[in-house]
Formats: C-alpha cells, sequence, structure tokens
C-alpha cells in the first residue's frame, strides 16, 4: 500500500534558486530647478531542480481513486534569468509647475531548459468505468508523454516516422523580450489648496521566440494619467482626490518559453509501463485526431495576429479623507477598473489554426471553433471583461503616544467572464496563453460574465502596535494584525478530457453560493537591548494565534478525471470531451443542470475542502541595528 502522496521520489529533491543584484544610482542637482536621478541595474537568478526524482519517470495511476503517484518528477523547468534595466529621470521647478520627464529600458534573456523526469511521464488509465474506485480487469492501459525536437534532422508533422528520432529532454529554448518607456508629467498648483497632475506614458515592447525573432511587437501603448487634489478646508487637514489611470501590461515570459519556444509534445498509448516505451499499440485506445494510438500536440511557434496590441486596464479613484485629530485621519475611498483589451491565444476559424489574438477585436473577433473535435462550427467571441467595483472605509492614526494603527473594510464586486493573467477557475498560471479562449466551448455557462474567482463582498483589516514608555519592559512593542475575508463564489466545473483539467463551466459562475469566509489573528512582540552605539531587537511572531483549522475554499469539481465524459449529465448534451453542448452557433448551453448539488459524481463536490488555514507558527529572530 503506497501513500496518497506518493513516493518519496515523487516530491523529494534538490531545488536550488536564488540570484544576484547589481545596482548603481545617481542623484545630482544642478541650480535650484533641476534634478537629476539614474539608475542602472542588473538581475541574475537560476531556478534548477536535481535529484533522484529527475531521473525517474512518474507513474500517475487514474485507475484508482484517489489517484496514486509513484516514480519521479513529472514535468519541471532548469532556468536562467538575466535582466537589466537602465532608468532615467529629469525634474524641473518652474513656480506652479513641476515638470517630470524620464524614460527606462529593459532587457531580458531567459535560458530554459525544460524536462520530463526520467524522459517521460506515464499514466495509467482505464478504457472502461470504473467499478467500485477500480479498473475492471483486462482494461488498463498506458499513455508515456515527451517533448519533441521539431528542428531535429528530417522532422515532419504530417510524418509520424520522423516523431520518435525528435524526442527531446530536455527542450531547450532561449528567448528575449525588450520594454522601453517614456513619460513626462506635470504637477500643477493652481491654488494654494488645489492641485491638477497631468501625465503621460508611452511604452514599447518586443517579445522574441527561440529564433531570435521578434514574433510582438507592441507600440504606441499611450497610458495616459490625470488627477486632482482639493483641500475644501484648506486647513492642510482635508483631501478630496480623483484620478484616473491607464496601465498597460508587461508580457512575462511565459508566453516566449510556451508559445514562442516549439513547445511540441507526442503521447503514445500501449499496454507497458517500462519508462520510454514510446511504440504505439494498435490495440489501445486510438486518438479521435489521428485515429490512431498516438499524437502529436502543439505546432511549433504560433503565429501572431500581425495587428495585435496591448492589453491594458483603466483605473478610476476618488476619495476624501480627514484628520479628525492630531495624527488620526479617516477617510472613504472608492475604486473602479475596467479590463479595456486583452492578450490571448485561440482559435481563428478563417486561419484554422490557433494565434494570439486580441479576443473580439481583429484576428481575434472571427469567432472560435466549438467544439474540441475542430468540427469547424463557429460561434461570436464574447469580449473579455473584468469589472472591479469597490468603496473602502479606512482610519490611520500615525505613531504617536506610543501605539499607531490601521484599519480598514472594503465592500467590493468583481465580475466578468475573464478572471486574468491567472485563471484561478482552473488553477491556469500561463499569462496571456490560458485556455480562456482556445475552444468556444470553454466559454458557455461563463460568456455572459458573473461573479469571478476571487470575487469577495467583504474584506476587513486591522493592524496596530503599542510601544511601552516607560519601566522595566521599556521599549517593548506589542503588535496584532488581523483580516476576514468573507468566502468566495462558487461553480460546477466539469472535467476536460482534452485538457487533462477542468475547464468547462457546468453552471453559470458563481451562481451555487460562496465557500468558507477565511480570518487571522497574528502577534508580534519586539524587545530592543542597548549595546553600545545600538540596539539589539529581540523578535518574536506569532502567526495564526488562534491556532484555526479551516477550510479556507471548496472542491469546485463536478465529476472526476476518472468518469467518462459529462459525467453527472446525460450523453445527450454532452460535446463528447465532458462539455455541455451549444445551442447551435451560439455559446448558450443546450442543457441546464437544475440540482448540481444533487446530480453531481465527484462525491466531495462543495463539500471538500481543497486549501486551508496554515497552523499556528512561531518566528523567533534578532535584528541589530546602528
Amino acid at each position: 500500500v503506497r501513500a496518497i502522496s506518493g513516493e518519496p521520489s515523487t516530491f523529494l529533491g534538490t531545488h536550488k534558486t536564488g540570484g544576484n543584484d547589481y545596482n548603481g544610482v545617481y542623484s545630482g542637482v544642478f541650480g535650484t530647478r533641476w534634478n537629476v536621478n539614474a539608475v542602472v541595474g542588473q538581475h541574475h537568478e537560476r531556478d534548477e531542480l536535481a535529484g533522484p526524482g529527475t531521473t525517474i519517470s512518474q507513474l500517475t495511476d487514474q485507475t484508482q481513486v484517489p489517484t496514486v503517484r509513484t516514480g519521479g518528477f513529472v514535468g519541471f523547468d532548469n532556468s536562467k534569468y538575466t535582466r537589466n534595466v537602465a532608468k532615467l529621470d529629469v525634474s524641473s521647478f518652474w513656480g506652479p509647475h513641476t515638470i517630470k520627464i524620464g524614460g527606462d529600458a529593459e532587457r531580458v534573456k531567459t535560458v530554459d531548459n525544460r524536462f520530463y523526469g526520467g524522459g517521460d511521464w506515464i499514466r495509467k488509465f482505464c478504457r472502461v468505468a470504473l467499478v467500485n474506485n477500480a479498473c475492471p480487469n483486462n482494461n488498463i492501459y498506458y499513455r508515456h508523454e515527451v517533448f519533441l525536437n521539431d528542428q531535429a534532422p528530417g522532422f515532419s508533422f504530417t510524418d509520424s516516422s520522423t516523431w520518435f528520432a525528435a524526442v527531446a529532454n530536455p527542450l531547450v529554448v532561449v528567448p528575449r523580450t525588450q520594454n522601453n518607456g517614456l513619460y513626462l508629467q506635470d504637477s500643477w498648483k493652481v491654488l494654494s489648496n488645489f492641485t491638477l497632475n497631468a501625465g503621460v506614458r508611452y511604452e514599447t515592447q518586443k517579445v522574441g521566440d527561440r529564433f531570435g525573432t521578434w514574433v510582438i511587437d507592441l507600440k504606441n501603448n499611450w497610458a495616459p494619467r490625470l488627477g486632482a487634489i482639493w483641500d475644501p478646508a484648506n486647513n492642510g487637514r482635508s483631501k478630496v482626490y480623483a484620478n484616473f489611470g491607464r496601465f498597460y501590461e508587461s508580457i512575462p515570459m511565459d508566453i516566449n518559453i510556451r508559445e514562442f519556444g516549439g513547445e511540441i509534445s507526442l503521447d503514445v498509448n500501449n499496454f507497458s509501463p517500462t519508462s520510454r516505451n514510446l511504440t504505439p499499440d494498435p490495440n489501445a485506445p486510438h486518438f479521435s485526431a489521428t485515429k490512431q494510438a498516438f499524437r502529436i500536440l502543439g505546432g511549433g511557434t504560433v503565429p501572431v495576429d500581425p495587428n495585435l496590441k496591448g492589453q491594458y486596464v483603466d483605473e478610476f479613484l476618488a476619495g476624501y479623507d480627514y484628520e479628525v485629530m492630531s495624527n488620526l485621519a479617516v477617510g472613504i475611498k472608492g475604486t473602479y477598473r475596467n479590463l479595456g483589451r486583452t492578450i490571448e491565444d485561440m482559435l481563428v476559424p478563417s486561419q484554422s489554426d490557433y494565434f494570439v489574438a486580441n479576443p473580439g477585436s481583429g484576428l481575434g473577433a472571427e469567432g472560435g471553433f466549438l467544439n474540441p473535435d475542430l468540427s469547424g462550427e463557429t460561434a461570436p467571441v464574447p469580449k473579455p471583461t473584468r469589472k472591479y467595483k469597490a468603496v473602502e472605509l479606512h482610519a490611520q492614526k500615525r505613531f504617536s503616544n506610543n501605539y499607531q494603527f490601521f484599519a480598514s473594510y472594503v465592500w467590493s464586486r468583481l465580475t466578468g467572464n475573464y478572471d486574468g493573467t491567472y485563471q484561478v477557475s482552473t488553477g491556469q498560471l500561463d499569462p496571456n496563453i490560458n485556455s480562456a479562449y482556445d475552444y468556444a466551448d470553454f466559454q458557455i455557462n461563463n460568456a455572459g460574465g458573473g461573479l469571478l474567482s476571487n470575487d469577495r463582498t467583504h474584506t476587513f483589516k486591522f493592524y496596530g502596535s503599542y510601544t511601552i514608555p516607560t519601566g522595566v519592559a521599556h521599549g517593548l512593542e506589542l503588535g496584532l494584525h488581523t483580516y476576514y475575508y468573507s468566502g468566495t463564489p462558487l461553480t460546477a466545473m466539469g472535467y476536460a478530457s482534452s485538457y487533462r483539467n477542468y475547464e468547462y463551466y457546468y453552471t453559470r459562475r458563481g451562481t451555487l453560493g460562496r465557500g468558507p469566509a477565511d480570518y487571522e489573528a497574528d502577534v508580534h512582540v519586539g524587545y530592543p537591548i542597548a549595546v553600545a552605539r545600538g540596539h539589539i531587537n529581540v523578535l518574536l511572531d506569532v502567526f495564526n494565534i488562534l491556532n484555526r483549522q479551516s477550510k479556507t475554499a471548496l472542491d469546485n469539481r463536478y465529476n472526476l478525471s476518472s468518469d467518462p465524459p459529462c459525467a453527472g449529465i446525460p450523453d445527450s448534451a454532452c460535446n463528447g470531451d465532458g462539455g455541455i453542448l451549444n445551442i447551435p452557433g451560439s455559446i448558450n448551453p443546450a442543457f441546464t443542470i437544475t440540482n448540481p448539488r444533487a446530480t453531481a459524481t465527484n462525491p466531495d463536490f462543495l463539500r471538500a475542502g481543497t486549501s486551508f488555514t496554515q497552523p499556528r507558527s512561531i518566528r523567533l529572530g534578532l535584528r541589530v541595528s546602528y
């Protein structure tokens, strides 16, 4: 009998990570009107795995419930990063105007080696439904997955006889990125109690592929900024403010490595659990796309819409603060953020291919394939939406009379159909290449918008500290930090066989109630001991002092990966992969689950926890100051 977490080799190894930073800073004052600041820096970082798990293929046994893992690691990257940055800004003072102009440049290069532990990933499947959480006799088969190098001599996507000689472990990618920015701003003191701030920032970004070619070249990213501050009491104790800003995304290098790095894999079905046995067996289950016991996934470098535009968010802020007494201010703030445009990979029917595009515009407006079998049926592409609205009440006491505190309450609402660069609903962290727009079926029950995964209606935070001024305990600092978050929305998620993940929305997002609330309290104690001309501070931090042990998120999986596709809904409503059928020509569902809690095949659905509070922990430390 093996532990659920697998043998030690599945998770034990040596993880080497860290880096070095080098910086040079210049600040200068010229006359009475000019300030100059400049920074140059370099960051080196590496992230590498070693140990027995890197040399053993993992066997993931999905013929049992729960899944059992043995062997070594699945996939991992050994990477090195180099980032060079230069910044320059010049400030000038002209009467009521403070004018600032500047720019920055960033150059990033990565060397990424992608591995499967032992050379391949082995999965054990059952060709029929499990019976009493076990696979009936004579129905077990194995799937082996490896990386392929499409630059290997003689390799051809259309000739399967060339695939097996192109196995790569590691798959090597060496991409680069360039970011540049210029900005101009003016802070104008119109009146003694009224200041107007205005500015604009211009950004460009180039994203390179594994061959050194710039495949994304974003220009004309104009980001205006406008703000105003007014002291209605004209006594330096009140502040009314409003700000608008547009903020463009700096595309992370995940897209360079995965989408433009030649990520190609080969799946082979046979009856052998032996590592790196890549001989397909014609008697093993066949893949629908190839009608063979093997298939290839990926296609080298994904093309880009030649009219691709940058991803951005618009933000509006407005608020009022007032100092009700010395060092104590209270206030209210409203926030509105709106996703203006996004970058994602998606199927474009007119091109019969995946593209990196702007969903809802350009090539990204031409409709997406509705079914994973690439039937050719299309539907309108819903524009990505994400809106955040919040109202915050806060109070802040600056340190005086031996104590300080900050307290806030936030009411908020996060709605739309797009979680963001981290797709919380599916657990995928692949910025700009998440699965959200890979198939139109992934938008069923999502396109109309709803409560997004990280929506929390109520948030309360408090931090405070008190320092004992006299006596034996003179200098003793006592601190408290606590928070309360209301629960996140619940949705029934369906398993996608083609993606080996929960990609389908079986109900409209956020309509099944909310998960458990989360709260915690931490305590800090610090005591200074005078030595020579400095102090040694003895520090004690207790996290989760209540030792609360509870669920913080619930299982949203409607069915299990070991179930047949669309388990829990009628076969007539299933698209064959695990998703609910659409009404032809649209992304509206052709079937509605009326009582998902009663029909779910996963016994843990909306019952079991998937994340939990951390146990109480204690940290001791010393800080020396002179």
